[in-house]
């Protein structure tokens, strides 16, 4: 029997989501929280079908939700992400569908659909996908404004 190791960004990531994803499942309960947040359910498949003006196109993303302590994005990946790390924030990636090599600081791992990862900040990560491309659920913590992704040189292990 493996044991998870909680470590505190793991444990601060997954508070947040569990905060984030717990927010919207209260606001379903109620239709819509005192502030007005929304309950969403949606097909990945399906809101980043609508998301993609080009199917083509090597990444689509289309954001599900932000709260204030995190955000949830849908990405298609049929292209290379290159090698960037995030200074400020925390990113939990689950792969929905598709399989590839992600590279997690100097190391390269298979990931495959189920497959979870957490990359704290600082680490340098990329993706590389099979053919067929992949559908990820991307958790960010705090929430992801879209500039907080600083590019490294292929051969950098580490982000400052």
């Amino acid at each position: 029997m493996s044991t998870l190791k909680w470590t505190r960004p793991v444990a601060r990531v997954a508070i947040a989501a569990a905060a984030c994803i717990g927010a919207l499942a209260i606001a379903d309960l109620t239709e819509s929280s005192a502030q007005g947040a929304q309950a969403k359910v949606g097909s990945v498949a399906k809101l980043l079908a609508e998301a993609s003006a080009d199917p083509a196109a090597p990444i689509t993303t289309a954001p599900f939700a932000t709260g204030e302590d995190c955000s949830i994005n849908l990405l298609s990946v049929k292209g290379i992400v290159p090698a960037h790390y995030h200074a400020k924030h925390e990113e939990t990636v689950l792969i929905e569908f598709g399989s590839g090599t992600m590279r997690l600081g100097d190391k390269k791992v298979r990931v495959a659909a189920g497959d979870l990862m957490h990359i704290p900040k600082g680490v340098v990560h990329g993706f590389v996908p099979d053919s067929g491309g992949v559908r990820v659920v991307s958790i960010f913590a705090p929430a992801f404004d879209g500039k907080d992704r600083v590019l490294v040189p292929p051969g950098a292990l580490t982000g400052k």
